[in-house]
């Protein structure tokens, strides 16, 4: 009796099917990487790679594993706006398609901003989250015309807080006039800080 032989097949094995990039600033990058080994007995051909969102991009190229090898695929998220992104990244290869599913979540940076050419200083809010309150702060080296509005996630301003001339020196908005102006629930919210021409934005996030 003639025994068959086994049959000869290249195996795709990625270390990572799932990769979560979590929080990472807008205008920022995130990278991480995923391995991928031919577990087969034949060449594994990788022939295309394509990310179903261009806020995912993909660090490597196209080529051949041979059984027992690997090949490293950099994976790089650089979010361009405060949402939650999620994609897939697929492979082609001469035995099929694979996909490595990508998460990552974009956010405006909290940090305090020097804002260049009008010389101010803008501080998150805090507490961030808030609910019983919360203050926005700035320091105005020089008198400016300022406006600060709030904004929900659709980019509707919800009210306009500041709206005026206003001396240099430390200028804050207490909770009670958010509180006032916003009749909404839990959520993500931003606050845009306007001195002369130039412009920032920041998130808050309410919870009732």
């Amino acid at each position: 009796m003639v025994q068959a032989e086994a049959a000869v097949i290249a195996i795709f094995t990625a270390n990572l099917l799932n990769i979560n990039f979590g929080e990472v600033n807008i205008g920022k990058t995130k990278k991480d990487s995923i391995t991928v080994t031919n577990t087969g007995t034949s060449n594994l051909i990788i022939m295309t790679i394509v990310s179903g969102d261009n806020v995912f991009t993909v660090d490597g190229t196209n080529g051949t594993i041979a059984p027992g090898s690997f090949m490293k695929f950099h994976i790089v998220f650089a979010p361009k706006s405060a949402v939650t992104s999620s994609s897939n990244i697929t492979f082609t290869t001469n035995v099929g398609i694979n996909v490595i599913t990508v998460t990552g979540i974009g956010q405006i940076s909290n940090s305090v901003e020097n804002m260049p050419g009008h010389q101010a200083i803008f501080s998150v809010n805090y507490p961030n989250p808030f609910n019983i309150s919360t203050t926005i702060q700035y320091t105005l080296i020089n008198t400016d015309f300022v406006t600060l509005k709030i904004f929900d996630v659709n980019g509707i301003v919800l009210a306009t807080l500041v709206n005026e001339l206003q001396v240099a020196g430390t200028h804050s908005v207490s909770y009670s006039d958010i509180s006032n102006s916003i009749s909404a629930s839990s959520g993500v919210y931003y606050y845009q800080l306007t001195v002369g021409s130039f412009v920032s934005t920041k998130q808050m996030i309410l919870l009732k």
